[in-house]
């Protein structure tokens, strides 16, 4: 595991997959701006060490799982939404996503209770079958 130095960012090697990036910002550019430019050094970082991420002409970055073929990637973030949240008996948010092809995770606590009503909203995953070329 890697810690920035400003707490805000760390990075995972040989998680489950392969390698995760995790960014804490309260803005998303912000986070997502960070996440790359992680990604970008350890590519930079392969190649210098003759190594590259593992890719096919065809399927494009490969990893663990076959719903994510492509990118490779998997997008997931922590919000708190409460006026969304509460709209229509809280039916309005879980209708928002799975009209935007996302995937709804609701929470009502963090550790402790710290964290109350975080919505975790992260891309869907594409059927395996589908995943296939």
């Amino acid at each position: 595991v890697f810690l920035a130095s400003c707490g805000s960012l760390a990075l995972w090697v040989n998680e489950s997959d392969h390698l995760a990036v995790v960014a804490r910002d309260a803005d998303v550019r912000g986070a997502m701006d960070a996440s790359f430019s992680a990604l970008a050094a350890v590519e930079k970082a392969l190649v210098e060490q003759g190594c590259a991420m593992a890719s096919s002409r065809r399927l494009g970055f490969l990893g663990p799982c076959p719903s994510r073929v492509g990118t490779a990637m998997r997008v997931t973030m922590r919000v708190r939404l409460p006026i969304l949240g509460a709209h229509s008996n809280g039916t309005a948010l879980p209708l928002v996503c799975r009209d935007m092809g996302l995937l709804l995770s609701r929470s009502t606590g963090g550790v402790g209770g710290a964290e109350k009503c975080v919505d975790e909203i992260s891309d869907a995953i594409v059927d395996e079958v589908d995943a296939r070329c």
